[in-house]
């Protein structure tokens, strides 16, 4: 089956990019961000990745 959608960024992502673009370098709670982020984005480019995977599946 194709994927008809494009996956877009979610936007909790995309908030955590805008907040780390924002907060200074030595913010007491910049590490627990960046730990967050980094984990939603894991999980968001191993979706990116399982698609790519799915679109070489034939049809039947």
């Amino acid at each position: 089956m194709p994927i008809i959608k494009p996956r877009k960024k979610p936007i909790l992502i995309r908030k955590y990019e805008a907040l780390l673009a924002r907060i200074h370098g030595r913010h007491p709670k910049r590490n627990f961000i960046e730990s967050d982020y980094r984990k939603y984005n894991a999980g968001y480019l191993g979706e990116l990745a399982t698609d790519y995977q799915l679109g070489f599946i034939d049809e039947k």
